[in-house]
């Protein structure tokens, strides 16, 4: 029955009139509260329903991909259009690999691959030295500064929070801000922004306006080779996160233009990174 109601509520349109139904056993979806406060209704983001059961029943024209019915449509994957390729419906990764049932990047394909999913290569450094663990604070100095909060959260030891993960400086300078962010490990990503107060999911991450900085160029990102960190240069850029459904890197990694970007820069060591930049706006805002 469990089962059998979150599927339910994988198949309900949150794009219809219909209200969305919250399954009571699922993963992965932010609540929000309903207009009607007073009722303390939740309702999941249109994105978010996911049902733990592989067992497909879902209407014709759909797919079980990444725990929940998806429209083979949206993403040219209709029984007829992979036909007429010779090829599978199947659900796979950016990778071309199939889905082991686990949360992730999976949508519906036209592919006949049986390649197994195998784990995201990690970086040539990680992990970093165990004689990083101090240093960080002087790394991360707000000399210069005007205004810096420390970013903390769950420590290394995986049973303590409170621990500092990151600095973020800023002054601001003749209409512009003129800001560092500092992080404690080694350069994967680092990015800054504004979040969308407009309704964006995860608590305004989708849609929200932010500066980025990565050890390879944006640009030349693929969703199956991920970044050429060897060919390219480290960037620092801004972008406008997907919205609701399109939160994943490969539906957003093109640099928003024309750049409000007067100055910016990285700093990558065997222990930390830092990305700076000066800014009127970030991507428009």
């Amino acid at each position: 029955e469990a089962r059998d109601a979150a599927m339910q509520a994988a198949k309900s349109s949150p794009r219809s009139s219909r209200p969305v139904l919250t399954p009571s056993i699922g993963c992965g979806f932010h609540a929000e509260k309903s207009e009607k406060a007073s009722a303390g209704t939740l309702h999941l983001e249109p994105h978010a329903a996911r049902v733990l059961s592989t067992e497909s029943t879902c209407a014709e024209g759909s797919l079980m991909c990444w725990h929940r019915c998806m429209d083979q449509a949206e993403f040219d994957a209709t029984d007829a259009q992979c036909a007429a390729q010779n090829l599978q419906v199947q659900c796979v990764n950016p990778r071309d690999q199939l889905w082991p049932g686990t949360h992730g990047d999976y949508f519906p394909a036209c592919t006949n691959t049986t390649a197994q999913e195998t784990p995201i290569p990690k970086f040539e450094e990680y992990p970093r030295d165990s004689t990083c663990a101090a240093g960080f604070d002087a790394f991360a100095s707000t000399e210069g500064y005007a205004s810096s909060i420390d970013l903390t959260g769950p420590c290394a030891d995986g049973t303590s929070t409170g621990c500092l993960l990151a600095r973020f400086m800023w002054n601001v300078v003749n209409g512009e801000i003129e800001a560092k962010l500092a992080f404690d490990g080694l350069f994967g990503w680092l990015a800054v922004g504004l979040e969308n107060t407009g309704g964006g999911g995860y608590e305004g991450m989708n849609g929200a306006h932010v500066v980025m900085g990565l050890p390879g160029s944006a640009r030349t990102y693929t969703s199956k080779l991920g970044l050429d960190v060897n060919g390219t240069e480290p960037s620092v850029a801004e972008h406008i996160i997907g919205g609701a459904g399109l939160s994943a890197f490969r539906h957003w990694h093109e640099p928003y233009t024309p750049s409000a970007l007067s100055a910016a820069g990285y700093e990558a060591t065997d222990c930390y990174t830092a990305m700076s930049f000066r800014a009127s706006s970030i991507a428009g805002w």
